[in-house]
């Protein structure tokens, strides 16, 4: 009865967010629509040429959740001063840039989105990002799709966080306490079965959790950690039950191993 209740109580907190914000969703799921966020250029200060690269072009995410797109700056060899980055986005995906200067010193740029409303189905938005200076300019698109999700396991991610930042504190404490930092989370890959996927986000790191969803001692955990303005993580492990030792053990893996998809 109670898991009901919960269940009737979340589709109802679904269909009022739907019903307030759905004169702001797009008529055609394939354009950005309604009102949109764009900064106007001012006087770029560098000169000279130069490319950009993205880790990944395509977020899923959901109104309340979020997510990190990552641009680097490859600069030529004739490239002078800084670049600036300017972003066009329909307002619904709370698009910020978090670097709005990139230069050949300090080459990664971050852009953040923020969906603001339910839609009552999956949406697709197109972000661009421009990249200019004296002498030119270039741009890249992203990719974010909405999807309507109920989430209701939240103390699940923050109880498995708890039990990394317990091991990061003994094993890794060169990082801080990871326990007292505040943190916006919020589920990484909405849709997704058989896994839980968290992000948990501040100014200094992106941290990701994945839970199997398996009865134990068949369950297992993973983590992994970014510090903001990097390009690639620093530190992934995993924790599961160790039939030698009788209990849950945790222990590092490579970076690469943790699970992502599309490369985000």
């Amino acid at each position: 009865m109670r898991s009901f209740t919960v269940f009737v109580a979340a589709l109802a907190m679904l269909t009022l967010l739907w019903v307030g914000c759905s004169t702001e969703n797009p008529v055609d799921s394939r354009v950005n629509q309604g009102p949109v966020t764009s900064t106007v250029l001012t006087d770029a200060i560098g000169t000279g040429g130069f490319d950009l690269e993205v880790k990944y072009d395509s977020i899923g995410s959901y109104p309340g959740g979020g997510g990190v797109y990552l641009i680097r700056l490859i600069p030529e060899v004739t490239l002078n001063g800084d670049v600036q980055l300017t972003v066009d986005a329909s307002n619904v995906l709370g698009a910020e840039l978090r670097t709005p200067v990139l230069s050949a010193q300090s080459p990664i740029g971050e852009l953040a989105i923020e969906p603001k409303c339910r839609a009552p189905k999956e949406l697709q938005y197109f972000i661009t990002v421009t990249a200019a200076n004296k002498s030119m300019q270039r741009t890249v698109q992203f990719e974010v799709n909405t999807i309507p999700w109920l989430y209701l396991s939240q103390e699940w991610g923050r109880w498995t966080k708890a039990t990394f930042d317990s091991w990061l504190a003994t094993e890794h404490p060169e990082l801080g306490d990871m326990s007292a930092m505040d943190w916006k989370m919020y589920f990484t890959y909405p849709g997704i079965a058989g896994a839980e996927h968290w992000t948990f986000l501040n100014e200094d790191w992106e941290y990701r959790i994945c839970q199997a969803v398996l009865p134990p001692p068949g369950d297992y955990s993973l983590m992994w950690l970014r510090p903001r303005g990097e390009w690639d993580g620093i530190l992934a492990a995993k924790r599961e039950w160790d039939e030698v030792a009788q209990e849950y053990v945790i222990y590092e893996i490579p970076v690469e191993d943790y699970p992502t998809k599309g490369g985000y």
